[in-house]
């Protein structure tokens, strides 16, 4: 096995030479590598062919090279055991997964591809339930067009893949108990809702957002179940509210993201930009951007992290940093649908850092995490099988 230096220097020695800053030296060097594998040289000219995505990379941004190269290689424990191969591969995924999903799909001729079995389960789309104020349930989807007046006189209507909210006029309001609207986003489904103070939300797959549908009260109170990403409208005088399973966030005007899953451990609250104030068991924890907020139990960590890269499931990947294979899985069950069988226990251990683009199907998603595990997938209808090499 190579020492994790040689490793370091042979992406990027790779990196180097595509950009054309490579001496002498380092040339020779590079050569020697590249007669020792014709996987080696394989994996180096594909990558020369794609010179652009070191441009997208630089301009990302979003991976520290050096720390993540370091977490793959040092990963041995708990039995993430990295094969030669699979360390050349590591390298692209350092330079951004949309290459090695881009990789994947043109080796379509090798056999050696560990994905047994494997049924074409596309990723998940904008499709939601609206549950109304008198319990009355409405199928939405990015295609569908819909436009209706509340009791209280709040006009909302559907356009693709988001629910909109006009608040109602003075003439048009009418006094009554205040209307409740609940979003339902299952398995395989994203959507998003702007509401009538102005305040934009993103939810992901298997969450719930439960609303006014006209902000009357003081605070503008909404309760979520799952994660959602908020741009709130700033006002003010009356603080805008998001209720977890546990936990209170409260703002005036900022962005930020919640994950509150009833069945995850640790839920989050990570800031993008202006300020927020977490209320936990009688305590206020306040976040400044690029914050994040992690509660476990009665556990409370704070911790400076890329929010960005928090958000990236709202864009078009999934970005996970030394993240447990359990947690990796779990995400990807909920936006593709599926079911999990682990055939060891054990392999739930394993880590990952990288991106996995979001619009893919199933098949590409796992050929990137085989890239750097022992691991293998098998589905059987919408049940995922995962195992050890």
């Amino acid at each position: 096995m190579r020492k994790e230096s040689d490793i370091q220097k042979i992406s990027d020695l790779i990196l180097k030479d595509i950009r054309q800053e490579i001496t002498e030296e380092e040339k020779l060097f590079l050569d020697n590598w590249l007669k020792q594998s014709d996987k080696n040289q394989e994996l180096y000219h594909r990558m020369y062919d794609e010179k652009y995505i070191l441009e997208q990379y630089r301009l990302k941004q979003t991976i520290d090279t050096n720390k993540a190269w370091k977490q793959v290689v040092t990963s041995s424990r708990r039995h993430f055991i990295i094969r030669y191969f699979k360390y050349a591969a590591a390298i692209l995924l350092l330079l951004g997964a949309f290459f090695i999903y881009k990789y994947e799909i043109t080796r379509e001729s090798e056999k050696k591809n560990t994905v047994v079995a494997m049924n074409t389960i596309q990723p998940g789309e904008g499709r939601a339930t609206l549950i109304v104020s008198n319990r009355q349930e409405i199928q939405l989807h990015k295609n569908c067009q819909l436009e209706l007046k509340d009791n209280s006189g709040t006009k909302y209507r559907n356009d693709s893949s988001t629910l909109y909210y006009q608040a109602a006029t003075q003439a048009d309001t009418i006094a009554q108990a205040e209307s409740i609207h609940t979003l339902v986003i299952g398995r395989g489904g994203e959507y998003s809702v702007k509401l009538a103070d102005g305040t934009k939300v993103h939810l992901n797959s298997e969450s719930k957002l439960r609303y006014p549908v006209t902000f009357r009260q003081a605070e503008r109170r909404v309760y979520l179940e799952g994660e959602a990403y908020f741009e709130v409208s700033r006002d003010e005088q009356h603080p805008f509210i998001v209720e977890g399973k546990d936990f209170a966030v409260q703002v005036l005007g900022t962005s930020f993201n919640v994950s509150n899953y009833k069945d995850d451990d640790v839920s989050r609250v990570v800031l993008l930009e202006g300020s927020v104030e977490v209320k936990k068991a009688n305590k206020n924890y306040k976040l400044e951007p690029d914050e994040s907020l992690e509660i476990d139990g009665d556990n409370i960590r704070i911790k400076k992290i890329n929010a960005n890269n928090a958000i990236s499931w709202k864009n078009d990947n999934f970005y996970f940093s030394n993240e447990q294979l359990e947690v990796v899985m779990t995400k990807l069950a909920r936006w593709y649908d599926v079911n999990l069988f682990y055939t060891n226990q054990s392999i739930k251990d394993y880590h990952f850092t990288g991106f996995i683009p979001k619009y893919t199907d199933i098949t590409k998603a796992f050929n990137i995490l085989e890239l750097t595990a022992d691991i293998k997938f098998k589905v059987q209808d919408r049940t995922v099988v995962i195992m050890r090499m």
